[in-house]
């Protein structure tokens, strides 16, 4: 074990060790709300140091280069009509994100990780609020990206939509996967953010991976399970503030309800979930060997694992954060998968 800073390294067991394996990284940071110059140089240091303890795929949280509400919460994005989604008593600033969303495909921003990706020969995920400007067609009117009647009528449409979006970067320095959040939190996501329609997935020399972004794991797990993916890059922004004491059930989601969700889903990929914490708290990463899976035959073997909470009390690996939330990485194998018939 060794370390740098509050660095802590773990790792996974596995039934057979004499498969190659790859570090991977979560990384536990505070970002700058709007501040996107400032979130570009923090998350690349922490980027470099990762990469430096030798982390190959790397996960950032949830909208981690623009952000995507303050840590004390006392600011959200905001666009007009959104109201009915909004209690403007909770917040001192509602921020149009207009000034600071990224247009994917032509963001100084993202080359610049590109750049970075190419320079450390790494895989990272890099997750900020997107807006993507509409057309027009035949009758000159905005062609909107809803399909149902439900988003129709609480979404309003203007010039621009936002998402709440994540890409992955390889390590070419290319964008090999853009996904947008297909599950939004009304309680935040609502008052700007438009639904993404599809889970998306990318192949790599470990395995093949998907991404997802927070309040998604309520519906994409057993979506990326019909995919074969190999592990599950999943950006979130979930904690507890500035003191965890305060609120009880984001310690009890990630310490009990997280755990038994995979297990009840006999999820059979690896999770590396990259959560916030607090600026007063150092930044941090959870960073593990996973076992690769170029082919998916341990993906396909462990769909029918005997997983149990009591046979696994350790996975997933949580790492706990005080005064703010947590990361995790999930391991579904237990030294006891059973061969597929």
């Amino acid at each position: 074990m060794s370390s740098l800073g509050p660095l802590e390294e773990k790792e996974i067991k596995v039934a057979e060790t004499d498969i190659k394996s790859v570090k991977v990284a979560a990384i536990q940071a505070p970002n700058y709300f709007g501040n996107i110059e400032k979130n570009k140089i923090h998350f690349t240091n922490l980027i470099r140091q990762a990469a430096d303890k030798g982390a190959k795929i790397i996960v950032l949280p949830e909208a981690a280069l623009t952000g995507y509400a303050s840590v004390d919460f006392k600011k959200t994005w905001f666009i007009r009509g959104r109201d009915k989604w909004t209690d403007s008593k909770r917040f001192d600033s509602l921020i149009n994100p207009l000034e600071y969303a990224q247009d994917k495909d032509d963001s100084s921003m993202i080359k610049h990780f590109q750049t970075l990706c190419r320079e450390l020969s790494i895989y990272c995920t890099i997750p900020f609020v997107e807006k993507k400007k509409k057309e027009y067609n035949v009758n000159n009117k905005y062609i909107t990206t809803t399909t149902t009647t439900f988003e129709a009528q609480y979404f309003p449409y203007h010039e621009w939509t936002f998402y709440n979006s994540v890409s992955l970067i390889n390590p070419k320095g290319d964008v090999i996967a853009h996904y947008r959040k297909t599950n939004l939190w009304p309680y935040y996501d609502f008052a700007w953010c438009t639904y993404g329609k599809d889970i998306v997935t990318a192949e790599t020399e470990y395995g093949k991976v998907g991404l997802g972004i927070c309040f998604d794991v309520h519906k994409i797990l057993p979506e990326y399970k019909k995919e074969n993916i190999w592990t599950l890059l999943y950006c979130i922004a979930w904690m507890s503030g500035c003191h965890r004491a305060g609120d009880e059930k984001t310690y009890f989601w990630f310490r009990n309800q997280l755990s038994k969700k995979l297990f009840e889903e006999q999820v059979p990929y690896f999770v590396i979930g990259s959560n916030w914490s607090v600026p007063s708290s150092p930044s941090s990463y959870l960073i593990e060997d996973l076992k690769v899976d170029k082919d998916n035959t341990n993906t396909k073997k462990s769909t029918k694992s005997s997983n149990t909470l009591k046979e696994s009390p350790k996975s997933p690996h949580m790492y706990d954060w005080a005064g703010g939330g947590y990361s995790t990485i999930y391991s579904p194998y237990t030294g006891q998968e059973k061969e597929e018939k």
